[in-house]
């Protein structure tokens, strides 16, 4: 499901997503959603856009093991901010920077947090 915004100089997306999965094995199931928001905005038309980028993603997981039921829940964040040039029709290059953050509760050794950083060139032929 997602909603899309255009005003003058802004562009705006909104989507979620749920989704729901049932195993025939252990007694699993598992509900995950997923929000997600991307916005362009158009700082000086046909050159400069400031982009922004946000994601949220939580896992719920529910299973039996030995006759005892566990629950598991997982969490992701993603956000991220960039810069597109655009200085012909064809040739355009992108600056981003985000951060990942992978919350495991549940295990701890698959908890993390990232920092990223990109730079693209782009011609179209």
């Amino acid at each position: 499901i997602s909603l899309t915004t255009t005003l003058d100089r802004v562009r705006n997306t909104v989507a979620i997503t749920p989704r729901f999965r049932v195993y025939d094995r252990d007694d699993m199931s598992e509900f995950e959603w997923n929000l997600l928001d991307n916005a362009t905005i158009q700082l000086k038309p046909n050159f400069l856009d400031l982009m922004l980028h946000g994601n949220i993603r939580q896992n719920f997981m529910s299973r039996k093991e030995d006759g005892k039921k566990i629950d598991e829940m997982e969490m992701d964040l993603d956000f991220s901010t960039g810069l597109k040039f655009q200085f012909t029709e064809k040739l355009g290059t992108e600056f981003n920077v985000g951060a990942f953050f992978n919350y495991r509760p549940d295990n701890a050794s698959e908890d993390y947090r990232d920092i990223y950083g990109m730079v693209s060139m782009s011609y179209d032929f």
